[in-house]
C-alpha cells in the first residue's frame, strides 16, 4: 500500500484524515501517518449469527456490504422468483381476545380466542448494477409475483423463525428516489398464510 503522507504534507493537508477504500467499498483504516492499519481477525466470515440464505458463502449487497437476512419470494409454480437482499422486515402478531365487562368490578374479563395472522412489512430497494439503467427485470418479476392471486412462498431465515413459509401480499407501493435511476424503492404489506388441508370423509 502506498504512503500518502508525503503528498498530504506537501499540499499542507497533513491535518486531513485519509480514507482508502477496497474494491468492495469498505474503507481501510489509516493511521495519522497515512499508513494502513492491519485488519483484525474479525471478518464477515465470523458472523455465525447471520441469517442469509447464502449457505457457506457470504452474501453481499450491490454496495459490497454483508447481507444479514435476505428474503426470497417465489410463486407456487416456481415460475417467478426474486431475491430481495436489500430489505428490512417488520413483524407483528395480533391476538383475538374477547373482553367482557364485569358489573361493579374494574377492568375486564379477557378470553383469548386465537392468534391472528402475522403482519409483515417489507421495505427495501431494487438496485441495478449500472448506474444508468433502471432495474427493469427485477421490477417486472416483483410485479408478476405481486399480481398473483395466490399465496406466495417466502424463503427467509428471519421470517422462518416465526413459522412464516407463505404470505399474502395485501398492498404494495413504489416511489422514485431523486437522483437515482438505477434504484427502485418498494414497500410491501403482507399477511402470513397457513395451508389448511380440507379432508372430506365419506358420508360426512
Amino acid at each position: 500500500m502506498r504512503d500518502y503522507s508525503f503528498a498530504l504534507k506537501t499540499l499542507g493537508m497533513q491535518g486531513v484524515r485519509t480514507l482508502v477504500y477496497r474494491p468492495t467499498g469498505k474503507p481501510l483504516e489509516v493511521n495519522d501517518s497515512g499508513l494502513v492499519v492491519p485488519e483484525s481477525s474479525d471478518t464477515i466470515d465470523d458472523f455465525s449469527s447471520r441469517m442469509d440464505t447464502g449457505g457457506s458463502g457470504v452474501l453481499t449487497t450491490f454496495f459490497g456490504t454483508p447481507v444479514w437476512a435476505n428474503v426470497i419470494l417465489k410463486t407456487q409454480d416456481n415460475l417467478f422468483e426474486i431475491n430481495l437482499d436489500t430489505v428490512l422486515c417488520d413483524v407483528s402478531l395480533p391476538k383475538h381476545i374477547i373482553k367482557t365487562s364485569i358489573t361493579n368490578r374494574p377492568g375486564t374479563f379477557k378470553e383469548h380466542i386465537a392468534d391472528g395472522d402475522y403482519s409483515i412489512h417489507m421495505r427495501g430497494l431494487l438496485v441495478e448494477h449500472s448506474m444508468y439503467n433502471y432495474p427493469r427485470a427485477q421490477m417486472t418479476t416483483l410485479l408478476q409475483i405481486i399480481k398473483r392471486g395466490e399465496p406466495i412462498k417466502v424463503i427467509s431465515e428471519y421470517l422462518n423463525l416465526y413459522g412464516i413459509l407463505n404470505i399474502v401480499i395485501e398492498s404494495s407501493s413504489f416511489t422514485q428516489k431523486q437522483g437515482f435511476q438505477n434504484v427502485q424503492p418498494y414497500d410491501l404489506t403482507c399477511l402470513s398464510d397457513i395451508d389448511y388441508s380440507l379432508i372430506i370423509k365419506n358420508g360426512e
